[in-house]
């Protein structure tokens, strides 16, 4: 069964950018590629697919988002796809292919989930709840035979998705035989039914932010903050001006502008080794540092530590084996 990871935050937080070195881990670990389901922006990752090192199924033009995204869940995939769009039928990976894929990124659970509500009101299901809106709105047909319907999101269509989403998370991916299945959502500060303030990952409305970081072994907060730099002119005149940073939080953490609201965050892996990550970093977060064009630190760097234990316990387990089948 394969791992799960969930980066979550804000726009322009470099939540794609990182599943892209998370490709790339994989792909060095492994030597097969990633699979990849996109509802949402796939060009921070380009670099990844033109390398061969990611293969990228676009959903978001498909007639059916829905069908897609829980048959990627079971296992199957399109046997020809051009530039990122299926042109050919879903085949079932069989036991044997499996070792020709190294994991999955699905980017993102927000967007994927706008798709399904869109598709429900375009076909006009409804959900258990009637459809919001009209058909057929004269002001809009005025000298025309064009006939419109304009039908909007009910309750019903918020639960489908919700639950939807939790199906192809838990039930679908989850269960898949990778090693790893990473997963993006957007942010979101809401209220709950109480008037609390609630802070974390999206899919569609409100009602399951508290819920989503359960669904997952590990939950990253992708967070941006900014910062003030000195940075000279041709004349070497220095200037300050505000540049934009990112870092990963593992551990949750208080909201920098309301610090009695938690943003959720976790690491489902032992306590020696949590207690390991933090003489790595102590301040509950991974710096998310670039160096040109080139990142020297990422979520991918919090993954090899990760990976390295697990290694190291494996390796351990067998050599007790041995010792014990010797003697």
């Amino acid at each position: 069964m394969a791992r799960t990871c969930l980066l979550y935050g804000e726009s322009g937080s470099t939540k794609t950018s990182n599943l892209g070195q998370l490709v790339e881990y994989l792909y060095s670990r492994y030597g097969v590629p990633v699979r990849g389901i996109f509802g949402d922006n796939r060009g921070p990752v380009q670099t990844q697919v033109n390398s061969g090192k990611l293969i990228p199924w676009d959903i978001t033009s498909h007639p059916d988002p829905l069908g897609c995204i829980i048959a990627a869940g079971m296992g199957y995939f399109p046997t020809k796809l051009e530039d990122g769009i299926a042109v050919g039928d879903l085949k079932l990976t069989q036991p044997h292919e499996w070792q020709n894929v190294s994991g999955y990124i699905i980017e993102g659970l927000t967007e994927i989930g706008h798709l399904i509500m869109r598709d429900r009101e375009q076909k006009g299901i409804s959900s258990g709840e009637p459809l919001q809106g009209h058909e057929n709105p004269p002001e809009l047909l005025t000298g025309s035979n064009l006939k419109l319907t304009f039908l909007g999101a009910s309750r019903g269509t918020y639960g489908q998705a919700q639950s939807q989403t939790h199906r192809y998370v838990k039930n679908g991916f989850a269960k898949l035989p990778v090693p790893w299945a990473f997963f993006s959502a957007h942010q979101k500060k809401a209220f709950d039914k109480h008037g609390n303030p609630v802070y974390g990952p999206v899919i569609v409305g409100k009602a399951l932010i508290a819920d989503i970081p359960q669904w997952f072994d590990t939950t990253i907060h992708m967070d941006k903050y900014f910062y003030d730099v000195g940075v000279k002119d041709a004349k070497g005149r220095v200037t300050t001006v505000t540049r934009q940073g990112a870092r990963a939080y593992f551990t949750s953490h208080k909201d920098s502008q309301v610090p009695t609201v938690i943003w959720p965050a976790k690491l489902g892996v032992p306590p020696e080794l949590m207690a390991d990550i933090f003489t790595h970093w102590p301040a509950g977060y991974v710096p998310l540092v670039l160096e040109g064009e080139k990142y020297v630190s990422s979520v991918a760097t919090l993954l090899q530590l990760i990976e390295e234990h697990s290694d190291e316990q494996i390796a351990h387990l067998y050599d007790v084996s041995v010792s014990e089948k010797e003697g």
